[in-house]
């Protein structure tokens, strides 16, 4: 979708200048918190955003702990699913499957079909265990092939506690995570390289970096849907009552909460991507210096002394490499694109969203494929009113 490093950088320079206000107010609301404990502090630390931050969230209500017995997996997961499939993109979901056979009985089959072909299966891989692979994601498994063969692909997560159940930040990564399922299962283009794929799979192809992220961006902002986190959520599993109103409305009126510094923070690594792959030459760079410069410019921060992130970020090496700000682009367009939904599982629209996104998979632009579901090109303008930023600003 975007066309050159100029048209990412200045992109990204839009959104630091236009955050950088609430970027501010949210620095001085958790050194404020800061000053509370500690007097006379002057700077907040890194590690002072997730410790102050728990601290705001409880103060207006939300409480992860106290929803997780809404959320057991084993009826979270399939309402999840089916909700997505069926009622907002209709696909026919079947499962999980009692035969399947798969790599570890934790894992769950599921078969997704349209008029009733199959056109893809998805394997659920979500329970931790020991020497799991520590990261969630999908992995296409197999692409549409000529002869008739459907989509197969797997979540990889590490979701729910001892006890099955899942955080409510889970439940919105499972959304996001089923945004590329059915992705990588709406599409079958011949040839098959033109399907659903990124650049760590084992064949050649797949969707433009900064449109990947579109469907997943869109599909999860559903958790914060009231109609739609009512049908998700589960009766508590001690009391049997039912998800609070007030909960979900605090959930949904809070969730982009203290957003200026976390967004500060992502674009900061955005940055550092860009201004790393732009380098002329390797020599005399000092990665980590950078880091710390781009890091105190756009976020008002510097790491701890020692912890050297740049030296332990891998999205830089395993196929983002010059796209990690495929996010934050993904994100602007499926705000814009959500807008049409209305916070509810619109049929018309999903399926508008199918026909238009994620049946073309790499066969049509990213960009295209926008204005054809939007009937215009995308603005920023929606992702700004969704962080309370004023549009004129």
């Amino acid at each position: 979708m975007a066309s050159s490093p100029d048209e990412v950088n200045a992109f990204l320079d839009r959104v630091v200048t236009r955050l950088k206000p609430k970027r501010d107010e949210d620095y001085a609301s958790l050194l404020a918190l800061k000053r509370s404990e500690t007097p006379g502090a002057d700077a907040l630390d890194p590690w002072d955003t997730a410790y102050f931050g728990r601290q705001i969230r409880e103060s207006k209500g939300i409480d992860e702990e106290a929803l997780k017995p809404h959320f057991p997996a084993s009826e979270v997961v399939p309402a999840t699913i089916k909700a997505l499939g069926e009622d907002l993109f209709g696909f026919t979901v079947r499962g999980p499957l009692d035969d399947a056979q798969l790599w570890h009985d934790d894992c769950e089959l599921y078969e997704v079909a349209k008029d009733d072909i199959i056109v893809g299966h998805v394997a659920l891989d979500l329970k931790s265990r020991d020497g799991k692979f520590g990261h969630q994601m999908v992995v296409p498994l197999r692409p549409a092939l000529v002869n008739g063969a459907p989509n197969c692909c797997a979540v990889l997560g590490n979701m729910g506690d001892a006890n099955g159940r899942l955080r409510f930040r889970e439940v919105e990564t499972l959304l996001h995570e089923l945004g590329h399922v059915f992705h990588a299962l709406a599409g079958a283009p011949k040839p098959s390289i033109l399907g659903w794929a990124w650049p760590m799979v084992p064949w050649p192809g797949g969707v433009e970096m900064d449109m990947l992220e579109v469907p997943s961006m869109l599909t999860q902002q559903f958790v914060y849907a009231p109609a739609v986190l009512a049908k998700i959520a589960r009766p508590h599993a001690e009391t049997g009552a039912s998800l609070p109103s007030k909960t979900i409305e605090a959930l949904a009126e809070n969730r982009h909460l203290l957003a200026g510094l976390g967004n500060a923070r992502y674009i900061a690594m955005c940055r550092y991507d860009m201004a790393m792959h732009s380098l002329a030459s390797a020599a005399d760079v000092d990665a980590c210096g950078l880091w710390q410069e781009i890091y105190r410019e756009t976020a008002g921060f510097t790491e701890a002394p020692g912890t050297h992130f740049a030296s332990t970020w891998y999205h830089m090496c395993i196929g983002y490499d010059a796209g990690y700000y495929s996010y934050l682009w993904s994100e602007v367009n499926a705000v814009d694109a959500y807008k049409q939904f209305g916070d509810e599982l619109d049929a018309a629209a999903g399926r508008r969203f199918r026909e238009c996104v994620l049946e073309p998979g790499a066969a049509a632009g990213g960009a295209a494929m926008m204005e054809a579901f939007l009937g215009r090109p995308f603005r920023e303008d929606a992702y700004f009113e969704r962080l309370g930023v004023p549009v004129s600003s």
